[in-house]
């Protein structure tokens, strides 16, 4: 089983896109600004450092990203996965894939497409553009 934070149900009409989507979707596209995230601190007091990476492909990131999945016991719940998390933070600093302008859904996917926001609602009414609100980020993250 796969574990996150958050589990999306998606609507019975949705349909899931068929095998191989990754490679053709996604392999040319470069993160700009990796953040690679530092904690110190102990006893209830931390602070967190967002240190700027080189940018990295998202191809590769899926290669790191799986390295360091291998290096893990499998996890049995989700509250299992956020206690080594938090308990591991400091040691093995999350990567993250931030802010970046795009979508991965098909052009001609009308809903549930989330680059096609404005022009199914009231976000369409907006006087300016606000990042990630009016507009599509993709955010690529990995413990």
């Amino acid at each position: 089983a796969e574990f996150g934070l958050a589990k999306i149900i998606p609507p019975p009409e949705w349909n899931q896109r068929k095998s191989g989507w990754f490679e053709s979707s996604i392999r040319r596209l470069t993160i700009p600004a990796p953040i690679k995230q530092h904690v110190t601190g102990m006893k209830g007091i931390f602070q967190q450092t967002n240190v700027l990476e080189k940018p990295m492909r998202v191809s590769k990131f899926r290669e790191v990203a799986e390295q360091h999945k291998q290096h893990r016991l499998p996890a049995i719940s989700d509250e299992e996965i956020e206690r080594r998390f938090w308990k591991n933070i400091r040691f093995e600093p999350p990567l993250y894939g931030a802010d970046m302008r795009g979508s991965l859904f098909p052009k001609n996917l009308y809903h549930w497409n989330v680059s096609r926001l404005t022009e199914q609602n009231l976000l369409k009414h907006l006087a300016s553009d606000v990042d990630g609100v009016t507009n599509s980020y993709l955010y690529f993250g990995m413990w």
